[in-house]
């Protein structure tokens, strides 16, 4: 399973800012849905896929706000969540916060309740693969 990748916003969030959208199915995009919700993942959302999203905070004020209260970045990215992540998609999706190089991210991820376990595995290679450099 190929991975897909765009730096395109695919929601109305403007801050934080999205550096990329990783999907494991083709993520055809129009325009980027209104609010906090990503209705272009929503509709193309697959069961047997999963999706990362990396977002940066970079207003000042919440972004100094952010490094006080996140920690940083863990040498390996755990993937528990049962809930709906950031972008309203269908569990097993979740949020996950951390600091490093006085940045602040978010990661969004959604991996399909059908998804084989190979999948699982690529989503934490990818999260525990990347390099944050500065600015």
């Amino acid at each position: 399973m190929g991975w897909h990748v765009t730096s395109a916003r695919i929601n109305g969030v403007l801050d934080p800012v999205t550096i990329f959208t990783a999907t494991t199915f083709p993520l055809r995009h129009t325009r980027p849905s209104e609010g906090i919700c990503s209705r272009t993942l929503q509709r193309q959302w697959r069961d047997n896929g999963a999706y990362v999203q990396l977002t940066e905070e970079r207003d000042g004020a919440s972004r100094k706000r952010m490094l006080r209260r996140v920690s940083p970045r863990p040498r390996h990215f755990a993937l528990n969540a049962r809930g709906s992540g950031g972008l309203c998609t269908p569990p097993d999706s979740g949020e996950i916060t951390f600091r490093e190089r006085g940045r602040a991210f978010y990661i969004f991820y959604g991996i399909g309740r059908r998804a084989p376990a190979k999948v699982r595995r690529q989503v934490r290679a990818l999260l525990d693969s990347l390099w944050i450099g500065y600015y």
